[in-house]
């Protein structure tokens, strides 16, 4: 799946992938019915996967990252990055200690975006918290500081954007909050 992408595909010779399988009683995860859009079920898996950890964001989708690390560290001693796929085919990642994602269709994406996060320390980008078509409005500006994340700035100048001048490569986006 990620051979395929952008920067993989140029970088997959010098990247190592190793598959830990684990059993878990049930398939799926936690989705709990006091979150907007909750089903309220429940699956006892291995990495105590849960929707809507956040207990406002169902597709906030995330596991425990310190069994998932052991169990990474355990069976890949020089484990660089941990990413774990949730069988659920409801819409939902995250990233963090860990790369979270679901089996949704579009999960490559999902993939890729939550693995952003986890190896490389970016910001979302989201235009809203609840996500651009909820209706939800006030998440959509910022009046702080300078942002710490590679990928964001509160800098609306491009000519002195921290990335001012980098190679943007094929996409050339700029995200400024």
């Amino acid at each position: 799946m990620f051979a395929n992408d952008a920067p993989f595909d140029t970088l997959w010779p010098a990247i190592n992938v190793h598959r830990v399988d684990v059993s878990s009683t049930d398939s799926g995860a936690d989705d709990p019915a006091s979150c907007p859009g909750g089903s309220g079920a429940t699956a006892s898996t291995y990495f105590d996967a849960t929707f809507c950890s956040d207990q406002q964001v169902q597709r906030l989708l995330t596991v425990n990252a310190v069994t998932a690390r052991n169990v990474a560290t355990a069976q890949v001693p020089q484990v660089n990055m941990t990413i774990v796929i949730v069988n659920s085919a409801i819409y939902g990642g995250s990233g963090g200690q860990v790369a979270v994602f679901s089996k949704a269709p579009g999960a490559d994406e999902i993939a890729i975006h939550e693995m952003g996060h986890t190896a490389f320390g970016l910001a979302d980008e989201y235009c809203c918290f609840a996500g651009c078509s909820s209706g939800e409005t006030g998440h959509d500006s910022y009046t702080g500081g300078e942002l710490a994340q590679p990928n964001v700035t509160a800098n609306g100048d491009p000519a002195t954007i921290k990335w001012a001048g980098a190679d943007r490569g094929r996409h050339g986006r700029t995200h400024h909050l």
